[in-house]
């Protein structure tokens, strides 16, 4: 009879070791997804930001696929390690569309899963030229380094469509794609 009751316990044990395992698992996924939904949904705000969001094309501003817009400016580390604009590029400018500007990274963010498949919906890059004035793409704009930064949209498969380089402008562009 003392062989029964431990059996009994033996498989009591197994039971009560596998039940805990599947809710440490199953909490272990839901910290992950968790994890994974917070970080997806950090808002933009400097430059580090979109480096770090991997929304920075490296070498061609004309390299994916569909209709989005390209904000093109040049930046270089501080003595903290932050983007900071370059002292070539109008700060003023870079100053009054900034605010605008991560506005819409973050709207392209919170509504890529919502209206990713529509086709009015444009997502958004950054291009950091950092400092390099025959950098091809700026000349392929028509643009010098002084006047960065610049949101230029691409249409149709690489097609150059407009490359808006005023302060007013690049807000008016990016607010009014929002506000539809």
């Amino acid at each position: 009879m003392a062989k029964e009751n431990i059996k009994e316990t033996k498989v009591f044990n197994a039971k009560v070791a596998i039940f805990w395992t599947l809710i440490l698992g199953i909490t272990v996924l839901f910290a992950v997804l968790f994890v994974m939904r917070f970080l997806e949904t950090r808002i933009v705000d400097s430059y580090e930001d979109i480096d770090r969001a991997k929304l920075n094309l490296v070498v061609d501003i004309a390299s994916e696929e569909g209709d989005y817009y390209v904000y093109v400016y040049s930046a270089k580390e501080d003595s903290h390690g932050n983007l900071v604009d370059t002292g070539k590029t109008d700060i003023t400018k870079a100053n009054d569309v900034l605010p605008t500007v991560f506005n819409y990274f973050n709207y392209v963010r919170r509504n890529e899963r919502v209206l990713g498949e529509d086709a009015s919906f444009m997502r958004i890059y950054g291009y950091n030229v950092r400092n390099n004035d025959k950098d091809s793409n700026l000349s392929r704009l028509g643009v010098t380094i002084s006047q960065l930064p610049v949101l230029v949209r691409i249409k149709s498969n690489t097609n150059i469509d407009a490359v808006l380089k005023t302060a007013s402008e690049i807000q008016k562009e990016l607010s009014s794609v929002m506000n539809k």
